[in-house]
């Protein structure tokens, strides 16, 4: 199998036909006639893509594979996505705890130099920094935890050293992060790695 990127386009309404037409100009393009399928999320709006292009194929002269049956495939990764968005609902408190904390430490140029000399002091020798999740995409809330967990001493260094932290978190997530905290999220890491 090979992958090539055939076209960027800028797509000003996200309708549809609006989409059909950048795909059918695409082909058009490549003098590509023929397709067996077309991979997309899950969007309603994908949907009216796919019944675009499916009734404009016979009157562009071009031809699907397999009579039409395979065109619109469904992205399998964004259908795990949607399921795991759907289970983190249920550790929403633990994973809002953590973004809080990371978000502590990268809301100021002065917190993270705080950040830092904390790390050096405790002996973490990571060269990777603390990042927020984005809700939409679960493996950046893995990513967070998984970096959060190789500075776990480091955060309970900051609360001794930065008592803002402690007032932060105490208002927005419930306190710092406890030991039981980061035992539940070594738990979950384990549990999305194994989707990775």
């Amino acid at each position: 199998m090979k992958k090539k990127i055939l076209s960027f386009n800028l797509i000003v309404d996200h309708k549809g036909e609006i989409i059909g037409i950048a795909l059918k100009n695409c082909m058009n393009d490549w003098y590509i006639r023929s397709i067996c399928c077309v991979t997309v999320d899950n969007a309603s709006a994908n949907n009216l893509t796919i019944n675009y292009l499916n009734r404009g194929m016979g009157v562009w002269n071009g031809y699907t594979l397999f009579n039409r049956e395979y065109l619109h495939m469904r992205c399998c990764a964004h259908i795990l996505n949607l399921i795991v968005l759907d289970e983190l609902k249920y550790v929403d408190a633990l994973v809002r705890r953590f973004k809080v904390a990371c978000k502590f430490v990268k809301s100021s140029p002065s917190r993270l130099v705080t950040f830092k000399k904390c790390a050096y002091y405790v002996g973490v020798c990571s060269k990777a920094m603390v990042t927020l999740d984005v809700v939409t995409w679960w493996n950046s809330t893995y990513i967070m935890l998984n970096i959060a967990e190789k500075y776990e001493h480091m955060f309970y260094c900051l609360e001794h050293v930065d008592a803002a932290i402690v007032t932060s978190l105490g208002g927005e997530s419930g306190g710092c992060l406890d030991h039981d905290d980061w035992e539940r999220s070594r738990d979950f890491c384990e549990v999305l790695e194994d989707l990775l």
